[in-house]
């Protein structure tokens, strides 16, 4: 069973602020650097196994990692489906869609995207994530995916409400570790980046 767990976010695409979910954008120049820099912590941590989301943003991440360990690319890391909302900033999704963001608001475990995925089908399959992750063979295993699957993973390894998904911003190309035991996981890093200035 893996015993520690490293969810990597992605560089930034220079979409940062917008709703980016089946979107397949590279990362922008900034987004390399970021993942240039993360190198040493992923490099410190000795990684056993890779799991990958299919996504461009999520390959060319890895691929920059230039770590020599075996990766998986996993279907279910994808981003979730956020349908009419993709590509739209905050502002613009409460101006347009202003009764859904106020079902976002209210049930945001029961809630679809306007002709995207819904939040049951999206933690639907990254319970299937997680069940991968804790059968795993390897003892150190690092996921590279994204923010929102970042945030929902958090919850479920923690055993933490679901509404709390979104009070964890994570960052383009930073680190979160969580150690895994028997009784669920302890979150042990979180934004880790290998900026000396960065968010550590």
């Amino acid at each position: 069973m893996a015993h520690r767990l490293y969810l990597l976010r992605h560089g930034s695409t220079g979409a940062d602020g917008r709703f980016i979910g089946t979107t397949d954008l590279p990362l922008s120049e900034e987004g390399q650097g970021q993942v240039k820099a993360v190198r040493s912590v992923v490099e410190s941590a000795a990684i056993d196994a890779i799991l990958c989301s299919p996504m461009t943003r999520c390959v060319q991440t890895l691929d920059l990692l230039n770590v020599s360990v075996a990766s998986e690319t996993i279907e279910e890391l994808r981003e979730i489906d956020f349908g009419l909302w993709e590509n739209l900033d905050f502002a613009s999704v409460n101006s347009q869609y202003p009764d859904d963001v106020s079902d976002w608001m209210k049930s945001p475990e029961t809630f679809s995207f306007p002709r995207g995925e819904s939040l049951p089908g999206f933690l639907k399959r990254l319970r299937k994530v997680k069940k991968i992750i804790e059968d795993h063979p390897d003892d150190k295993v690092l996921v590279v995916c994204h923010g929102g699957v970042i945030r929902y993973m958090i919850c479920l390894f923690l055993h933490l409400p679901l509404s709390s998904a979104m009070l964890f911003t994570v960052f383009p190309g930073c680190c979160t570790r969580i150690d895994i035991h028997d009784q669920g996981g302890v979150l042990t890093g979180f934004n880790l980046s290998g900026e000396v200035n960065g968010q550590n």
